[in-house]
């Protein structure tokens, strides 16, 4: 009796995390090379025999200020309405009225020749993929709001604001990847996995900026004062091979 009912229990307990995206296609058992890059651990176990990649890509985003819902209604509304929702439901977008800073983060990849080769209790693997990434951290309530409302939000009109941990970085580069990982452990329903990619970088862009000071005021929707504004920045010139360098990917499952 107490089985099912810890299992119901647990359904309604559920708790939040920051954790990498494709998170569906990190766990899965038919991942192969899509794998690679997200934890080298994933390998071992994959069902195929062989997977092999010629092209794809894929782009991710994330925020915590703005969001996307259908129509406006309660959680049971919600409940209800999906049984039966029409197609002329039109996604709303809503932003957070939440405290704390504002982070967002933006990833894309071109994903190259690729191959995933299961042999037994081990796995190897090999890819290479272009990726660029940006990461935004650090940013103030009232300038999210004026980024998602645009100059026209008159609630926040001739009021001073600072927001001193402003971050912006953003990198471009080329990766070629060797993987290998095993399967440790195997007993009744444990499984206990580690993996390792050694990877040859090319680095084709980088970018920071980070704010100190950055103090302003909004007059109207066509005037805006900054009273104070420092930092730092830095900026690597764009280019096909503008660095290079090695890195490692370890993972555990």
């Amino acid at each position: 009796m107490c089985r099912p009912l810890s299992i119901g229990l647990s359904l309604f307990i559920v708790c939040a995390t920051h954790a990498q995206e494709q998170f569906g296609i990190a766990h899965s058992n038919y991942a192969g090379t899509d794998a690679l890059p997200l934890n080298p651990a994933r390998l071992v176990t994959q069902w195929p025999w062989m997977d092999i990649n010629i092209i794809g890509a894929d782009v991710f985003a994330w925020n915590d200020h703005v969001y996307v819902t259908g129509k406006s209604r309660t959680l049971l509304g919600e409940m209800r309405e999906s049984m039966h929702t029409s197609a002329n439901d039109l996604f709303v977008f809503n932003e957070s009225l939440a405290g704390g800073g504002r982070h967002a983060f933006v990833h894309a990849r071109i994903a190259g020749p690729a191959v995933a080769l299961s042999l037994g209790r081990g796995s190897i693997g090999a890819h290479a993929s272009t990726r660029a990434c940006v990461s935004l951290t650090g940013i103030g309530n009232e300038f999210a709001r004026f980024a998602f409302n645009g100059l026209t939000y008159r609630p926040q009109h001739g009021i001073r604001y600072q927001d001193n941990n402003l971050r912006v970085v953003g990198a471009a580069w080329t990766e070629f990847g060797l993987s290998w990982s095993h399967l440790l452990v195997a007993h009744d329903f444990s499984l206990f996995s580690a993996g390792i990619t050694a990877k040859y970088l090319i680095a084709h862009a980088g970018a920071g900026i980070g704010f100190d000071a950055l103090d302003y005021t909004v007059i109207d929707t066509a005037r805006a004062v900054v009273h104070d504004a420092s930092g730092l920045y830095g900026l690597a010139t764009p280019g096909m091979n503008v660095g290079n360098g090695f890195g490692c990917d370890l993972g555990v499952v």
